[in-house]
């Protein structure tokens, strides 16, 4: 499955295991676009793919994922694992929150300026 949303969180590394082996995990937090967006955690495993979070955080990015589900105790959990996530190419949406500066190819967007139309030399310029 693959979904779009921009990188809102990084959440803390948790490590565990038993006997001789050993797990570490990180994870992040997207929110996605639309009229009902919405927020979905994933976790990631693998040193690599945790120490790249950080440089994710507030861009818009397309994560590929798995969802398992397993019962214990009569309740069901859910677990959403992100195994792939690409730089989304709409670059016009992003807002980088200062933690990442790359260069880009493209022209920025422009931004829309309010300005006042100067008065006329015959007109007064005060509104009394």
């Amino acid at each position: 499955m693959e979904v779009e949303g921009k990188v809102i969180q990084s959440l803390p590394i948790q490590e565990g295991g038993s006997g001789e082996k050993s797990w570490k995990k990180g994870g992040f937090v997207i929110e996605t676009f639309g009229k009902y967006p919405s927020t979905i955690a994933f976790d990631v495993f693998g040193d690599e793919k945790i120490n790249d979070i950080p440089n994710i955080l507030g861009m818009v990015v397309k994560v590929s994922f798995d969802v398992k589900s397993h019962e214990y105790n009569g309740k069901w959990f859910h677990n959403v694992t992100a195994y792939k996530v690409d730089i989304a190419g709409d670059r016009e949406r992003q807002q980088p929150t200062g933690l990442i500066s790359r260069p880009t190819s493209a022209q920025p967007a422009q931004v829309a300026q309010t300005t006042q139309a100067a008065p006329q030399e015959n007109e007064d310029p005060l509104p009394f």
